[in-house]
């Protein structure tokens, strides 16, 4: 399948899960002869109102997560990942706006998945541009040091006034993101 028959087939279903692990310690370009990929498709993600089923989209994360590390187990499957001691950012994209922003049902069956896998809540982050836009599409923001914690790099965050490079990437970065996250989780949509 290709990348752009996957996107339509994510946005006609209503839910997708991007998820990319990007670890930081980019002392050299990284690259992989081949990418692994799942697809979870599950029509009944949506009941029939419209609403999205959490279990369902629970289920699909947990089965292409033991489909990609190739175990039986889901816990085994995050812990090949990420260790407990690790910070995890979780990237969300909130700028579309309802209806085509990371899902918050997919942010938290990421999260019951990294707890599965023994990541404390206090070591989850959540992050997006703005605190508006996280709230606008149903997130709460908690920059306490207890729970999962979420946030917007504006207003209270900001940016890094130097680049920072990781593999092919080079740019500004929120101010805590080098410092504090040891894995980010890309969640585009």
């Amino acid at each position: 399948m290709t990348r752009k028959a996957f996107l339509k087939r994510a946005a006609a279903i209503g839910i997708g899960v991007g998820v990319t692990y990007l670890p930081l310690e980019f002392s050299k370009a990284q690259t992989a002869s081949k990418s692994r990929v799942t697809i979870a498709i599950d029509e009944s993600v949506r009941d029939s109102s419209g609403a999205v089923v959490q279990a369902i989209v629970n289920k699909m994360l947990e089965n292409s997560m033991k489909k990609l590390m190739d175990t039986n187990n889901a816990e085994d499957a995050w812990r090949q990942l990420f260790k407990p001691t690790d910070v995890v950012g979780i990237k969300i994209n909130c700028l579309g706006g309802p209806g085509i922003y990371t899902s918050k049902e997919v942010v938290e069956a990421i999260i019951k998945g990294l707890r599965l896998g023994g990541i404390p809540e206090e070591n989850i982050i959540i992050w997006d541009r703005t605190e508006g836009d996280l709230r606008r599409c149903r997130y709460k923001i908690n920059r306490d040091d207890s729970g999962v914690r979420c946030y917007g790099t504006l207003p209270s965050i900001g940016y890094e006034e130097q680049p920072t490079r990781m593999g092919e990437f080079e740019g500004n970065c929120q101010k805590f993101l080098p410092k504090q996250l040891r894995r980010w989780l890309m969640c585009p949509f």
